[in-house]
Order: structure tokens, then C-alpha cells, then sequence
């Protein structure tokens, strides 16, 4: 499969009340936006962007949608979530494969939210077959894998409860290996004095053991703020985000407290479009197949 060209169709314009647009998948204030479209090219991951503005030359983002494939298999479904905007245009794009016509958008229908939008493009991972793939580089040298079953790694700023919603949402079995203790989180300092902020921060022995002012090789001022047992994700989250003059580095809780993975149940034959399709979403840092050797170490 011949990765680079893109295919490009204008989904549609939306006038609504509110604000803002955001990576939340708080879905209380939030509704779903279903583009169906046509692709005559060949299996291609999709994606929807979007213009949060009316500005002319406001710059395209990619936003989280779960792209599906009709009954009849004739027609493709974009479901994006639309957390309260005033202004957006949208557009589907095909990401990888070889072009072949254009996209074209049938209709566009409303939806109330009913929980986490499962942000993959199914209908690419159940389409395309490990024999489709196995061309590409990163799948020519594979040893044996378990069957069925696939690896995921995740940012540090992701937690449990987020991806165990996420993968139960789009049914699929998952089994998370996340750390109950870490030991700490960086923080860069961008206003005021840095042994102020240590002793604040020394004041929660609740969850804090100690706190110090060190360097990280850069021009930067950096605190490394040490917790004890007794911290979880949700108390270490709102203490270093009501510290004001601190700028924590939430990617560095992935060292201190291991890293966060887990196994997902997928069909079997499709595990390469299942990894390619899910390494799209925001929360996932790497996908690869599961081998028997981190079987054994569970």
C-alpha cells in the first residue's frame, strides 16, 4: 500500500452556541456530528478536520472521530464529537493509500452524545488483512505474535479510567497495566521564586514526601516534586495544577511511575490495520503486535 497521497472533500459549515473547542471527553455538553461520504479509492485511514474559526487563514486540526462502515458496506460514517463550538468547517481526508477519485459527502445529521466516542477508524482495521500489509516495513521482520491480540502504550497524561472507557466504548477487550504508585512529576518554573514554591508544595505531606529545586540540562529552572504512597493520578493532577508559577511536565510521570500499556482484544488477520488505525488516536504513544515474551511477564 502506497502511503502519502491524500484525497480531500469539504464535509460541512456548523453554526452553534458556545465557545469552545476541546480534546475533553466530557461528553455532558456535547454533541455528535455524522458525515456520511462515499470513497471509490482504496482501504485509506480517514480523518476529519476541522477550523475552530472564521478566519480565512486559520490553520486545519485533525479532531477525534471514529470512522465506520455502512450495513450495505457502500457508504462510510465520520462520527465526531463537537464539545460546544460557535463556528466550524469540517473536511474528510484519506490519510494513507493510493488516490483514487474523490470523496464525496452525502449527508450530515445531528446527535446527542451519549458517552466516549470510540475515535478510530474502524471500518480501515476491519477492512484490511495482515496479508494486505505485510509490505510494509515495520511488519516484514515480525517474529511470531499472539493472535487476536495487540499492544498499546499510552502518553503519561492518560489514566486508567480514561482508556478503559475508551476501549469499552468501542467493545473491545482490554486489560491495562497502569501504575498505582509513581514517585514524581518535573515541574518547570515560569514565574516566581523557586524555594517559595518548594515549600508550598512541602506543605501536602498528605501525598508529597519532599520537593527540590534542580536543573535538567536546559535554561529552564525545574522543581522534582517526590510522592509517597498514598498519591494517585487525581490528587498529584490537582495539586500541581493549582500551583500557579509552575508548568508540570506531565510526561514525566511515565519514569517515576513505569510505563502505562495494555493489551487490546482485536480480530484476528487484522492485527497491522488494527495498530495503524489505533496509533492515530491523541492517548496512544505506540501500538505493535503482542508477543508471547510480554505474555510471560504478566
Amino acid at each position: 500500500m502506497r502511503k502519502g497521497a491524500l484525497a480531500v472533500s469539504v464535509a460541512f459549515v456548523v453554526l452553534m452556541g458556545g465557545v469552545n473547542f476541546a480534546r475533553s471527553q466530557d461528553t455532558s455538553e456535547s454533541c455528535l456530528f455524522i458525515i456520511t461520504f462515499t470513497d471509490p479509492g482504496p482501504p485509506a485511514i480517514h480523518t476529519v478536520q476541522a477550523k475552530m474559526s472564521d478566519n480565512p487563514n486559520a490553520v486545519w486540526s485533525s479532531i477525534p472521530a471514529n470512522i465506520s462502515l455502512s450495513d450495505d458496506g457502500l457508504d462510510f460514517k465520520a462520527t465526531v464529537e463537537v464539545p460546544d463550538v460557535r463556528w466550524g468547517i469540517f473536511r474528510v481526508t484519506r490519510q494513507g493509500g493510493e488516490e483514487s477519485g474523490t470523496l464525496n459527502v452525502l449527508d450530515v445529521r445531528k446527535a446527542p452524545a451519549n458517552g466516549p466516542l470510540f475515535a478510530v477508524d474502524v471500518a480501515y482495521a476491519n477492512a484490511v488483512t495482515n496479508e494486505d500489509l505485510s509490505g510494509e516495513p515495520r511488519f516484514m521482520s515480525q517474529g511470531p505474535f499472539v493472535p487476536g491480540s495487540i499492544l498499546v502504550g499510552f502518553h503519561g497524561w492518560v489514566t486508567e479510567e480514561e482508556a478503559v472507557a475508551f476501549f469499552n466504548a468501542g467493545n473491545l477487550p482490554f486489560s491495562p497495566h497502569f501504575p498505582k504508585v509513581f514517585g514524581g512529576v518535573w515541574c518547570r518554573v515560569v514565574s516566581g521564586d523557586p524555594w517559595e514554591h518548594v515549600a508550598k508544595l512541602e506543605e501536602h505531606t498528605d501525598i508529597v514526601m519532599w520537593a527540590d529545586w534542580r536543573g535538567r540540562g536546559d535554561a529552564w529552572t525545574w522543581i522534582i516534586v517526590m510522592f509517597n504512597k498514598r498519591a494517585t493520578v487525581e490528587s498529584v493532577t490537582g495539586l500541581l495544577s493549582s500551583m500557579e508559577g509552575l508548568e508540570p511536565d506531565w510526561e514525566s510521570m511515565n519514569p517515576f511511575g513505569g510505563p502505562k500499556y495494555g493489551a487490546v482484544g482485536v480480530p484476528e488477520g487484522h492485527e497491522f490495520a488494527w495498530i495503524l488505525a489505533l496509533e492515530q488516536h491523541a492517548m496512544i504513544s505506540y501500538a505493535q503486535p503482542c508477543y508471547p515474551a510480554w505474555i510471560t511477564l504478566q
